[in-house]
């Protein structure tokens, strides 16, 4: 219809940005302290004393091996007594840590025989 498109208002932009993001700010961290205390509160078994009951703690515990926080969730478990359950997510916090060493030690050591070869490369008579 029109050859060039008028240029667009920002003032909308420039006013409400700053304040959606201060805000989403706030509410970030506002949900970490909170998630931070839940942690504290599961990992030094004091749930009990504020209120949480195990099956509230058990339910928090679930709620962190969702997020695939297995430390967190662990830590909630034992605090519910249930430690059955918190073995295994401890067991499952592990796992990504023992893959990424063993990927490092592989890699490590791929390094190590490359050197070696340079090395023999470096004295080998027929150079």
């Amino acid at each position: 219809m029109f050859g060039h498109s008028a240029p667009k208002a920002l003032w909308p932009v420039i006013f409400f940005l700053p304040w959606f993001l201060l805000g989403s700010a706030y509410l970030g961290e506002w949900a970490l302290a909170r998630g931070a205390r839940l942690i504290g509160l599961a990992s030094t078994g004091t749930g009990d004393r504020l209120g949480f009951s195990a099956a509230r703690l058990r339910l928090i515990g679930l709620a962190f091996l969702l997020m695939t926080a297995y430390q967190s969730a662990g830590d909630c478990y034992q605090a519910a007594g249930e430690l059955a359950l918190a073995n295994r997510a401890y067991v499952k916090a592990v796992e990504p840590r023992s893959a990424t060493t063993a990927r490092q030690l592989s890699d490590q050591r791929d390094q190590a025989k490359t050197m070696l070869r340079k090395v023999e490369l470096a004295f080998h008579p027929g150079h």
